[in-house]
């Protein structure tokens, strides 16, 4: 065998995201997501005592500490994509071209 150990496995399709772009983007999101829903939760369970309101609050800026943190989870996602994407040596689109239709100016004769 010729591959070492610690090598991946050879395949057709090239890796895209190196172990190092994921840890990243993972870090990136836990240190702004994790702050966010837990800083939801206190306000909410703090609220929730000097209102008297129950766990309304709480669970109120829960679901929308979660809604906001999917969506942040998404376009730190999506920005780490496009980062990559630019920096790959894609092969550049060819520009097909195009047949303009030409203005027919016999149509009133």
């Amino acid at each position: 065998m010729s591959q070492t150990p610690n090598a991946p496995p050879k395949s057709g399709t090239p890796q895209l995201f190196s172990a190092k772009t994921i840890v990243i983007m993972a870090i990136q999101i836990a240190l702004i997501v994790g702050p966010l829903v837990l800083g939801a939760l206190l306000l909410g369970r703090f609220l929730d005592t000097q209102l008297s309101t129950g766990p309304w609050l709480t669970v109120g800026f829960a679901v929308a500490s979660s809604i906001l943190a999917s969506i942040i989870a998404y376009r730190v996602g999506m920005r780490t994509v496009l980062r990559v994407d630019r920096e790959l040596p894609w092969p550049k689109k060819q520009s097909t071209p195009t047949t303009e239709a030409q203005p027919d100016d016999h149509k009133d004769q």
